[in-house]
């Protein structure tokens, strides 16, 4: 079964566990009191969507994916098993949806010896 996004985009039922899968990781992550906010940008067709929160610093994003991967900090803040971003990347990959993660270190921000910083992930649909 295919679900039809407002600019045109054709997706699988599966689709829905994406939204789902990244703001649980973003709440789980994000100490208490921190906002997560979720940004559209739409042109004519393209359609980007960035779940920016607060999380533990992770100076190589490019393993985040990797089934089982958890961060040294992640590991600190909160119990895991590693699927969650590897479950995004894959239904991703099923729907040819971009997917990038940026992390950057706050000087003023550690809590309980893990520093924590700004944590983005990317979609991009193209349409």
């Amino acid at each position: 079964m295919n679900t039809h996004i407002d600019f045109g985009y054709n997706a699988y039922s599966t689709f829905e566990y994406i939204p789902f899968l990244l703001l649980e990781n973003a709440v789980k992550y994000s100490p208490p009191g921190n906002a997560v906010n979720v940004f559209f940008e739409q042109d004519r067709n393209k359609l980007e969507d960035r779940v920016n929160s607060t999380g533990p610093f992770c100076d190589d994003t490019s393993i985040v994916f990797e089934k089982g991967h958890r961060g040294e900090g992640a590991k600190k803040v909160s119990d895991g098993s590693g699927l969650g971003l590897y479950f995004v990347k894959t239904l991703c990959d099923i729907h040819s949806i971009d997917i990038s993660v940026s992390s950057s270190k706050s000087d003023s921000l550690e809590v309980n010896n893990v520093p924590y910083g700004n944590f983005i992930v990317s979609l991009t649909f193209t349409t």
